[in-house]
Parts: structure tokens; sequence; C-alpha cells
């Protein structure tokens, strides 16, 4: 049994699309759901410096490899997608690029929209706001 992990990521996110995951919940998955073959990983293990003898050694392990594989599961599929920012997300998506940025900014505009919209609150409906608070 041999822990495919491009086929297992691929998996997981494609039948979730949308969702932005982690590596480390990727990692927590394939541990839950693929066993005996982290098992057998653990078991065909060289590694001296951090010996995989523990559950929590192999899935770091394994958010490891997830991470170190990030671009090239990208080239490999191009629905596969990641956010910039660490922790990095993972997601699948069968929107193009353009339209993920079209629809990224029109939540921005939204949300400054209604900024300006409570701006324009006096002052008289803010405390009736806060009396309702209270």
């Amino acid at each position: 049994m041999n822990l495919d992990l491009s086929k297992k990521i691929i998996e997981y996110l494609s039948k979730r699309p949308g969702q932005k995951f982690t590596a480390r919940e990727i990692a927590e998955w394939i541990f839950e759901i693929y066993p005996d073959e982290c098992e057998a990983k653990r078991e065909c293990s060289k590694a001296t410096a951090n010996k995989l003898d523990n559950d929590q050694a192999l899935v770091q392990q394994i958010i490891a490899e997830i991470g170190a594989r990030r671009k090239h599961l990208q080239k490999r599929n191009t629905k596969l997608k990641t956010t910039e920012e660490r922790p990095h997300k993972y997601y699948y998506t069968t929107q193009s690029d353009q339209a993920e940025i079209e629809e990224a900014e029109s939540g921005l505009l939204s949300a400054s929209i209604t900024q300006r919209d409570a701006a324009r609150l006096s002052e008289h409906d803010l405390y009736l706001m806060l009396s309702s608070f209270l």
C-alpha cells in the first residue's frame, strides 16, 4: 500500500469545492481515512532525526510533504488553488482566475458600501441603537 498524497489531496478538495483547508486539516483527514497506508509509511520511514514513532510525528510529516508539494500540485491540477497568507489554505475551484478576482472585488465593494451607509447615520440614530442594545 502506497500513500499517494497528490491523489488524496485532490480527492479531498474536489469533494469540497470552494471550501478552504490548511495542510494540517488535510493531513488529519488522510491519517483518519487511510490508517493502513499511513502505517505503511511509518514502517518504511528511514528518518533518524525526526523519527515517525508516534501519530503526531507522522501527521507532522504529512503536513510537511503537503506543503512541499504545493507548487507541483498546482501545476498538475489547475483547479487546485492556494491562498497567499500563512498558513496556506488549499481549495478546489472550477472558476477561472479572472472570475475569482471579480468575485473577491465585488465582495470588497459591497463591504465598502455598507461602511459608507454606516457613516451616514446621524448621532441620534446611533443613540437609538445604543439604547436598544443596552
